[in-house]
């Protein structure tokens, strides 16, 4: 009886490492002569572009009306706009933004001008998408004109416009803007981090 249980128990695991290896070999088969994209964050800082430095893709996926990934050369980028700070998820319009970015940059080429990293090795800097028609458009000003972020403070080569956008669609109405008193998302996000802490 003992020599039937441990064969038993011989032929279960032969079977599991068979069925993994089966698995390994077909995702293989499926996945490795695909280009693939890896994640910003395992990039080392080493293989980026001293910034500035300008780079061309397209949009993989949007996290916010803000920042989005976009693929380059076999790599995805994390890519943050400055100039802009649209809602964060759970503010009224965050969804609204978010939605805009994607359908404007939808399999359409985008210019991307790397001002700078931060800590976190992510792009921070200015995008543009071209449309069908040839136009180029700076994504954060053509938010910010429709009134989905705020212009954020920062101050570089251009800037005045970021906030004159931001000021004709406060005009306007347009967008966040339709609402009496948005919340701004930096004070939305602090008194976010208060709840966590217990401050609040």
């Amino acid at each position: 009886m003992p020599s039937r249980a441990i064969d038993t128990s011989y032929f279960s695991i032969l079977f599991l490492v068979t069925g993994l290896l089966a698995v390994g070999l077909l995702s293989c088969e499926l996945g490795c002569e695909k280009a693939s994209f890896q994640s910003s964050k395992e990039i080392p800082a080493g293989l980026r572009d001293v910034a500035p430095t300008t780079l061309k893709g397209k949009l993989s996926r949007a996290w916010g009306g803000d920042n989005f990934e976009f693929g380059q050369k076999q790599q995805l980028h994390y890519f943050f706009m400055i100039g802009i700070d649209c809602p964060e998820s759970g503010q009224p319009f965050y969804k609204r933004a978010h939605n805009y970015l994607i359908e404007r940059c939808f399999d359409r080429e985008m210019d991307i001008e790397v001002l700078m990293y931060d800590e976190l090795k992510r792009e921070v800097g200015h995008a543009w998408v071209t449309e069908a028609d040839g136009k180029r458009v700076n994504l954060a000003i053509d938010l910010l004109s429709n009134g989905f972020g705020w212009y954020d403070g920062n101050e570089f080569e251009g800037a005045e416009q970021y906030r004159e956008a931001m000021e004709s669609a406060r005009a306007k109405k347009l967008g966040l803007w339709s609402q009496p008193n948005p919340t701004p998302p930096w004070e939305h996000w602090k008194k976010t981090q208060d709840v966590i802490r217990g401050k609040k």
